[in-house]
């Protein structure tokens, strides 16, 4: 290939891949479709994360026991028992392992479990009691982004990264349910304020998100809960919850554009109320809970 025919080449592909790239980054998700049933009494069972590859899911019990679906059988079956219940799991990259924070009074780590024979690694990360956490590893546990956030209504949130720790957010408020974006810039969190006017948080409840440079907070939905991000970080789905009281009377699935601060309905299936959702590595599935005791998955679709 001569130098002139080898520049427009290497011109075209350049052109190719910033034109996958923007419609890539401008994709928005619009709806879900092929809605079925994975599991049919799940027992409290939350699905927390796809592994590599989209063929099984990782459940928790509200016992602290793990499970695995598998995507296209719907076949469950028990692999760990007895932690914590608040654990949040995220696979390691092999897809073999789990990997989750454990606090404890005497050094709070990050633990890693293998599926296959059962044993477990943990990394000490701190010589305290944190709390709530979220937390996503960067090639092996000790490079890793942590938020930490108390349960209580003294609204502790704090950020340790690789250089070091800062904080984040001080409300009068409990928090929960935290989500860390991909790229680790955007924080989503649960949060219930004490009560008082001076509390700092913007409403009774709802759901917000933070931005982990800044610690600017924006208030997404009142009513909004269990967040969960897409892939590429720029779109945020949640469960919307009606309530009468303190009882759940429906929910479904919205969409949160970083960028916009425009919200979409992905669902509005009066027979299913969406709860705690978990997305896969490649954003084109979504398995989520139901207030009617099953787990669900669907495709993402995109326009």
């Amino acid at each position: 290939m001569n130098r002139p025919a080898r520049r427009t080449y290497l011109w075209i592909c350049c052109l190719s891949l910033l034109i996958m790239a923007s419609s890539s980054s401008a994709a928005t998700p619009i709806s879900l479709n092929n809605i079925r049933i994975l599991v049919e009494e799940s027992e409290g069972f939350e699905p927390h994360s796809w592994a590599p590859g989209n063929q099984s899911i990782a459940l928790l019990s509200d016992k602290g026991d793990i499970h695995l679906a598998d995507v296209k059988t719907g076949m469950v079956w028990h692999v760990y028992g007895g932690g914590p219940a608040d654990m949040r799991l995220a696979w390691v990259e092999n897809g073999r392992s789990l990997r989750y924070y454990v606090p404890a009074a005497d050094g709070a780590s990050i633990r890693t479990f293998d599926i296959d024979t059962g044993e477990f690694a943990s990394f000490i990360i701190r010589d305290e009691w944190l709390g709530f956490e979220t937390w996503r590893g960067i090639e092996a546990p000790e490079h890793r982004i942590l938020v930490t956030m108390s349960v209580e209504d003294d609204g502790a949130m704090t950020y340790y990264g690789n250089n070091g720790s800062r904080p984040l957010l001080d409300w009068d408020a409990a928090f929960s349910r935290p989500a860390l974006s991909p790229d680790g810039t955007q924080l989503a969190f649960q949060f219930t304020n004490n009560g008082s006017e001076e509390s700092g948080a913007p409403a009774p409840r709802g759901l917000c998100v933070l931005a982990t440079k800044s610690s600017d907070a924006r208030l997404i939905d009142p009513d909004g809960e269990a967040p969960a991000w897409l892939p590429t970080s720029d779109w945020l789905i949640f469960s919307h919850v009606t309530r009468e009281g303190e009882d759940v009377v429906a929910a479904d699935l919205r969409v949160w554009s970083v960028e916009s601060g425009e919200i979409r309905v992905l669902t509005a299936s009066p027979s299913i109320a969406e709860s705690i959702s978990s997305i896969s590595e490649d954003g084109k599935s979504i398995a989520f809970a139901s207030h009617d005791g099953k787990i669900y998955t669907a495709d993402i679709v995109y326009e």
